[in-house]
């Protein structure tokens, strides 16, 4: 049977088109169970809208079908905020970092998408990330994104990256993304004298692809996250010393996410998530602005934000999570990590950390709060991290 026409109901807000282009089939098409099947899994990739009943089919007189969905529209921009305190630690006093990230993901029921996110990791250490997506480019499911990142980091150095990138679907849950872009690295005073870092100028090209069969976005239940990425770095390097000529490396950088959750008994959940970073300058010891940097609420709970560094690091986290409702849950937490680096002199050193904690997060009237405390290898209680985090959709 032909389709000849969706109808919609419950979108105030939304256009129709931005969620029919979703479905994959246009009027004229045969009408299938197999692709009606599939409504529920594409429409479940927009974030601000969701089925209320199951799609329906009724039959006009010409024996043509229509297709009859019922949504709701969900908050589609979020106000997401971390603070943190860092207690004193031998010479280091204690400090405050956070993080604060607007999202707009549906600008003027368009499906188009803002970014920003500013990011406090240390007494003097900073970033801003800015980004834009324009979703089906020329009418193809092709996503388009212009970013911009900023890092402060300590008083050593500054770098600045702007890039364009095109994102697909190439399955159900598939994602494939390609990227071009310039970095920049501007040394302080301090980078160049303790670090010998000298200024830098970079071309990028990015490779993803990824998987998501997650059921929630921030509280799973169940499912798997799957990312791998490849980055080529050509990079210009200016001399520190007069005289000397200008040099070209090639650098590459390599990630790979994982993420499982896996049901145990009703509200009981395991979670299990493995991070790895790599990245590689043939057999030259990589330099401080190119290294890794882990600890910190998003990593290695129950130590600093950025407090180790390394070429190659690795990290996981094991979590018994009790679900208390749609959007809350209580854990226990245990965090490890392997950091490896080359120093100049060619000689390598790793080291191993472990972190344990609970964390909670519930919804109240102000948003999603979340709470973790976390412990570092011999730390004693009061010298536990403390991070909350405020998540609100409006």
């Amino acid at each position: 049977v032909p389709l000849k026409a969706f109808q919609i109901s419950g979108n105030r807000t939304t256009r129709k088109s931005v969620i029919t282009r979703e479905l994959g089939f246009r009027p004229g098409k045969i009408v299938t169970q197999t692709r009606m099947d599939k409504i529920k899994d594409r429409l479940g990739r927009l974030s601000f809208v969701r089925l209320t009943d199951d799609p329906r089919v009724v039959f006009t007189p010409d024996s043509a079908a229509v297709i009859q969905l019922r949504i709701q529209e969900q908050n589609s921009s979020q106000l997401n905020g971390v603070l943190g305190y860092n207690p004193k630690q031998g010479d280091q006093n204690g400090y405050i970092s956070g993080q604060l990230n607007l999202q707009f993901r549906n600008l003027l029921g368009t499906g188009r998408s803002f970014l920003a996110l500013w990011e406090k990791r240390g007494p003097v250490s900073q970033s801003l990330r800015l980004s834009y997506e324009e979703p089906y480019l020329l009418g193809w499911p092709l996503n388009g994104e212009f970013g911009f990142f900023q890092n402060v980091q300590d008083t050593s150095f500054v770098r600045r990256s702007w890039h364009l990138g095109f994102n697909m679907y190439l399955f159900e849950n598939v994602t494939s993304g390609v990227r071009f872009g310039q970095e920049s690295v501007i040394p302080d005073s301090i980078g160049r004298a303790l670090y010998g870092l000298p200024r830098s100028n970079a071309s990028r090209l990015f490779l993803s692809v990824g998987f998501d069969s997650r059921d929630h976005l921030w509280n799973p239940t169940h499912g798997i996250l799957y990312s791998t990425s490849v980055d080529f770095v050509e990079k210009k390097i200016d001399p520190l010393l007069a005289g000397e000529g200008s040099k070209r490396r090639d650098f590459r950088r390599v990630s790979l996410d994982l993420e499982y959750v896996r049901p145990l008994w009703p509200r009981h959940v395991l979670f299990f998530g493995f991070h790895g970073r790599q990245v590689k300058i043939g057999n030259e010891a990589v330099p401080i602005d190119e290294l890794y940097r882990l600890g910190g609420a998003k990593n290695l709970r129950g130590y600093r934000d950025d407090q180790f560094l390394g070429s190659q690091i690795a990290w996981g986290t094991l979590e018994y999570r009790f679900i208390l409702e749609k959007d809350s849950r209580f854990g226990l937490f245990m965090d490890a990590a392997a950091i490896g680096r080359r120093s100049r002199d060619k000689k390598w050193s790793r080291l191993t950390k472990i972190g344990y904690g609970f964390g909670l997060r519930t919804k109240t009237d102000l948003g999603i709060i979340g709470f973790d405390y976390g412990l570092g290898q011999g730390d004693s209680f009061s010298q536990g991290k403390i991070h909350v985090r405020i998540l609100n959709s409006f």
